[in-house]
């Protein structure tokens, strides 16, 4: 595998995870404002299409984690960069759930 190749993976990866927080955290204010049914179906969707691409993007960084040693510890911090998404996803969906249950009531 080319250097390049490396490189380009391992910034993919860290853009997606930035991405992915960034672009969450607005659409989760935007929908907690809008307090929309509608915007349930907007969040769930977004989640597994974000899932569905870092997902993609995470076995590529494994692989290159095991296949190469150069770039072995900036593939290992984009890993932990990635998953940190996983737990805020969650809080996310806790926030938006109570948020969207109080004011239905």
């Amino acid at each position: 595998m080319r250097k390049e190749t490396k490189r380009l993976i391992i910034s993919t990866g860290l853009k997606s995870a930035l991405a992915s927080f960034l672009f969450g955290t607005i659409l989760l204010i935007v929908l907690i404002i809008m307090q929309q049914s509608i915007s349930i179906y907007i969040g769930f969707s977004y989640v597994l299409i974000a899932a569905l691409l870092n997902l993609i993007i995470l076995f590529a960084i494994i692989i290159l984690v095991f296949i190469n040693n150069d770039y072995q510890w900036k593939a290992l911090f984009t890993l932990i960069v990635m998953l940190l998404n996983i737990p805020i996803v969650f809080l996310y969906l806790r926030i938006f759930m109570y948020g969207f249950q109080i004011n239905i009531n």
